[in-house]
């Protein structure tokens, strides 16, 4: 009989083993569960963005004007090529199949990614990606952002496995990668900014030679280089900024951090979720430096130096959750590093792991629940009882947004049964009859609700239905109906 040797913990191999095989497939149903929440998640209502980003491809006559005429930073080209290729359909699910094949097949990516740090470290690093309600809730919409998470990350694969031989395959694929993730969203930048500081670095390091450094760089950067420099020629210099709801940077800083934890949007559970994760986050990235590589060059530009500098040049008037999102899935993988070092430390250690993990997979359970029972918004349901509750063939509103809400019913009205024209109504006098109802839209969680409003002339319409969604994407909608008009006068 072969003797069992014990780790560094005290614990025998074969326990250890045992532990490791155990933690493996918890690890594996849980990406199971989020694979699972991602499907479901597809069934919750298309919003404005997608349904903006197919009318305007729905007005393009050629594949070029996809990148000539469409010059909006709505307009994540993949996914318009998508749409314009597809043209108009009921089914949203066909819309937001390449966002979930791109989702679900980031989670194995990430787990290859954070393999040398040890099985733990690639089940830890997996798991935080599966479960994460970020990950999941932009894996279920058509956008470019999940195909941007999952070239970001094939790109440091990609490049990983270009160091090791540095094969002209393994350049070939990381061309790929680089250019369907500038395809995908620009702000892929960043993922290439981080490649572009770490790759020469890196280069230099291994074979103490400049000028072959050099010419391995540009071997392997130097197509997507010239990839971007055309993209940006004929798209990217003329495309505008759309408008938004107005941010704070506190504000969004804490809603990223909170939610990328396993925290909720806003108050002071917020703020300490948003404090933890960013100490998680910071400590693992300070982690990496203790790799073999200097792999941890690529994690702090593409976490923190590429997105600081561009706000800081760029200064946005415009901010969202979701651009931090490549920022968010390197972050996991840098604690799956750190995961790793803390299995190997000890029982405690092993147990405020565990215990953080808990936090992390309830916390985010909990949102993606939310999201599953609100969803995006209710406007298919808005539209059909704007619809039965009017008599007569012609639907008359006026609204607080008219482009927002009004294609928004556009978009949904088509499907009300029996059909019904839609009007949307921008101004009226007097003497002419108020619209039936009025649509107001909310992003935030409304704190009170009034039961009813008045127009200009006195009309007062009272709410008739309200219509919540959860967050990120889309908004809350306030329907109110028309009382008994004002008498013309």
């Amino acid at each position: 009989m072969t003797a069992s040797t014990p780790d560094d913990t005290g614990r025998s191999g074969t326990e250890a083993t045992a532990l490791q095989t155990k933690i493996f497939l918890a690890a594996v149903l849980l990406v199971a569960v989020g694979v699972l929440a991602r499907v479901v998640a597809l069934s919750t209502e298309l919003w404005l963005d997608e349904i903006w980003s197919l009318y305007a491809t729905r007005e393009l006559v050629s594949v070029g004007e996809v990148f000539t005429k469409y010059q909006s930073s709505a307009n994540h080209l993949l996914y318009s090529l998508l749409f314009y290729a597809v043209g108009d359909h009921e089914s949203r699910f066909l819309y937001r199949l390449p966002s979930l094949v791109a989702g679900t097949l980031t989670i194995p990516l990430v787990w290859l990614v954070a393999r040398p740090a040890g099985r733990i470290g690639a089940a830890v690093a997996a798991t935080l990606t599966a479960t994460s309600y970020l990950m999941i809730h932009f894996s279920s919409e058509a956008r470019g952002y999940a195909l941007v998470v999952f070239f970001s990350v094939a790109t440091l694969y990609a490049a990983r496995r270009f160091l090791e031989g540095f094969r002209w395959s393994w350049a070939s694929v990381f061309w790929l990668c680089a250019c369907l993730g500038f395809l995908s969203h620009v702000m892929y930048a960043l993922t290439f900014a981080a490649a572009c500081t770490w790759l020469p670095v890196q280069l230099f390091a291994t074979r103490r030679d400049l000028k072959g450094a050099l010419l391995r760089s540009l071997q392997v950067l130097g197509v997507p280089l010239g990839f971007f420099s055309a993209l940006y020629l004929v798209f990217l210099r003329h495309f505008w900024v759309d408008g938004g709801p107005e941010f704070s940077w506190p504000g969004i800083l804490i809603k990223t951090l909170s939610y990328a934890g396993g925290g909720p949007a806003s108050g002071l559970l917020a703020s300490l979720a948003a404090l933890l994760t960013a100490a998680v986050f910071l400590q693992a990235i300070a982690r990496m430096r203790e790799t073999d590589s200097l792999e941890w060059l690529f994690f702090a530009t593409a976490i923190l130096v590429a997105p600081a500098l561009t706000l800081l040049v760029q200064q946005p008037d415009v901010m969202f959750v979701r651009y931090f999102l490549i920022s968010i899935v390197f972050c996991y993988v840098a604690v799956g590093y750190w995961a790793e070092s803390l299995f190997r430390q000890g029982r405690s250690r092993r147990l405020a792991l565990g215990f953080a993990m808990l936090l992390f997979v309830v916390g985010n359970g909990v949102n993606v629940a939310h999201l599953l029972r609100y969803g995006r918004g209710a406007y298919a349901e808005g539209v059909r009882f704007m619809a039965e509750n009017t008599p007569g063939e012609v639907v008359t509103f006026f609204s607080d947004h008219p482009v927002r809400n009004g294609m928004v019913v556009d978009y949904y009205g088509r499907f009300v049964e029996p059909h019904k024209a839609f009007r949307s109504v921008t101004e009226y006098s007097a003497t002419e009859r108020p619209p039936t109802w009025l649509i107001l839209h909310r992003f935030d969680r409304p704190t009170d609700i009034r039961t009813s409003v008045q127009d200009l002339y006195g009309n007062t319409y009272a709410l008739a239905r309200y219509f919540p969604y959860f967050d990120l994407s889309g908004w809350h909608w306030f329907i109110y109906r028309l009382g008994d008009p004002e008498p013309p006068r």
